[in-house]
Formats: structure tokens, C-alpha cells, sequence
């Protein structure tokens, strides 16, 4: 995933932006161990949970799947199964969600900004 989200961040545009704000943001959390610093409520008043955020490399001579959205969903439900509970796939991509849901993935769709909100305007969330 972090290798396509690079290629992505070479697009330029908001998809290169998208892109390149999240390795970042990947890599922050990973440098903090792993902690989301957010609210512990929601708006209206219910717990949120525990969010964790690893970063899983490869196996060894691990060769990848010709499509990137199998690829992803391929390492989502192996991890899924190497930590003996759900997980949850999150992303923009219509014909991800849908392949995520099929191999029996908990799938959200991020929600995309708004029509005004420009990049360089977006809200950087904070890392413990």
C-alpha cells in the first residue's frame, strides 16, 4: 500500500496531495508506536474505540497480485487473519470497497472534502 500511495503521490493534483499526506501521516503515527491522538467521544457523547495503525511489511519473496485493488484487499484479509479479528478497510476507490466487502472486510468509504476545501486548507490531525 505505501508503494502505491507513492506512485499516487507522483500524479500531482489532489490525488498527489491525498497521496503524499497520507505516507506522512503513516509514517508519523508509525514513529509515535502506533497511537492516534483524537477525541474520545463523538459528537454525540458515544465512545469511539481504540484505533491502531500499523505498518505491515511484505513476506520475503512475496510477489504481488497484477491489480493494485487486489493486492491491497489481499494483504488486508491476511492481516485480518494473522490478528484473529476484524479489520477495517478505508478508501475512496468505489471498486476497492466493493472487492473489500466480497472477501468479507469491514469497508468505509473516506469521505471526501469539501467542494471549497483546497489541500493546502486541510486540518493536519494530531499524533501522540
Amino acid at each position: 500500500m505505501i508503494d502505491e500511495l507513492d506512485k499516487g503521490n507522483r500524479a500531482g493534483g489532489d490525488r498527489g496531495y491525498r497521496a503524499a499526506y497520507t505516507v506522512s501521516y503513516i509514517d508519523n503515527v508509525a514513529q509515535a508506536g502506533g497511537r492516534v491522538r483524537s477525541r474520545h467521544s463523538s459528537d454525540e457523547g458515544h465512545p469511539r474505540g481504540k484505533v491502531t495503525v500499523e505498518v505491515v511489511l511484505d513476506p520475503p519473496g512475496h510477489a504481488r497480485l497484477r491489480n493494485n485493488d487486489d493486492e491491497i484487499v489481499a494483504r488486508a484479509v491476511d492481516i485480518q487473519t494473522l490478528v484473529g479479528r476484524p479489520i477495517r478497510l478505508l478508501t475512496h476507490d468505489v471498486k476497492m470497497r466493493m472487492r473489500g466487502r466480497d472477501a468479507g472486510l469491514r469497508v468505509d468509504k473516506l469521505e471526501e472534502p469539501g467542494k471549497d476545501e483546497k489541500p493546502s486548507r486541510r486540518r493536519r490531525r494530531e499524533v501522540d
